[in-house]
């Protein structure tokens, strides 16, 4: 994620007097060469969870106590949602405001990616338009609540989540993560350079995007290794309960022949994402591209996304 992506509105809410440090190492991915989000496309890479979500959520659950509603300061009242995932009953409030970038649906797929054990430590995500000459863009997180400004892409919800969870179990402020900081060469990008908080939101990023590829983005992470050790060693027994979770939902391998055309064959694909049972022909091409917009041909073979279908979606 550039640094567009998060602004110093952020960094006051989520870092508070943390704001002010420099870390001063080197951004791994900077800016000038696309920066994290390029490097770490977390969006095709992190399973989603399937959800519920249900209309006429109390409003008061998408805003953080003691800060100001952003919708209503733009004239508007939240539409509010709960949104409960597949892995976990606790519910997350799901909020648009009017002109927002994103709709519920859309908003709460966005979110479903974020792992459990992020996850579990936010309340809300709340869509807000950007409103005329305000400095307000990008994301930012305030007691578990997450507000964003714009469309924002997948990486920007783990990194906020990171910052729900930070809040809770103050990760960022450890001598040991503060240790591995200052022993590498490196973070992750010119952003994580602000302070020990943004750097380990991403670090967070980059550390899932190892997790599910087994691998590290080029030109690898040997300069921050460890950061990422230390995330490992504080995170393991989470993760595992994450991957292991993950791993009991069913893997998909099938072949289907599709009347909207050629298409006659899918290679192994991920896990985690179901269609309805009788999807066939052009709607289930369709599906397909809207879980993976890189698919343009039809008879293109899908394999190694975050998309998976069940054998009964051709039957």
């Amino acid at each position: 994620m550039s640094r567009l992506a998060l602004c110093a509105f952020c960094a006051v809410l989520c870092c508070s007097l943390a704001s002010a440090q420099n870390l001063k190492k080197t951004p791994l991915y900077p800016d000038s060469a696309g920066g994290l989000s390029t490097a770490t496309p977390l969006g095709s890479i992190l399973p989603r969870q399937s959800f519920q979500l249900t209309p006429n959520a109390p409003t008061a659950s998408c805003t953080a106590p003691g800060l100001g509603d952003e919708c209503q300061e733009l004239g508007h009242q939240y539409s509010a949602f709960t949104a409960i995932y597949n892995d976990s009953p606790n519910q997350v409030s799901i909020c648009i405001c009017q002109g927002a970038a994103f709709d519920a649906p859309g908003l709460a797929k966005s979110f479903a990616l974020v792992p459990l054990f992020l996850r579990q430590n936010v309340k809300s995500v709340a869509a807000v338009p950007i409103a005329s000459g305000s400095s307000k863009n990008g994301a930012y997180t305030a007691g578990g609540h997450i507000v964003v400004f714009a469309d924002v892409g997948d990486d920007v919800f783990v990194h906020e989540s990171t910052h729900a969870q930070d809040g809770n179990v103050g990760f960022s402020g450890s001598a040991a993560y503060h240790q591995a900081v200052t022993a590498d060469t490196c973070v992750p990008d010119d952003y994580a350079n602000t302070n020990f908080v943004e750097c380990y939101a991403q670090d967070m990023v980059v550390f899932l995007y190892k997790l599910w590829t087994g691998s590290t983005p080029a030109p690898g992470t040997g300069c921050m290794a460890k950061q990422l050790a230390t995330l490992q060693n504080s995170q393991a027994p989470l993760v595992q309960q994450y991957q292991t979770a993950v791993q009991k939902l069913p893997a998909c391998s099938f072949n289907c022949l599709f009347t909207a055309g050629s298409m006659d064959s899918l290679a192994t694909v991920a896990k985690n994402v179901a269609c309805p049972k009788e999807m066939k022909g052009d709607a289930f091409v369709r599906e397909l591209q809207v879980l993976n917009p890189r698919i343009t041909d039809p008879n293109t073979l899908i394999g190694g996304t975050a998309v998976c279908f069940p054998q009964d979606c051709c039957s």
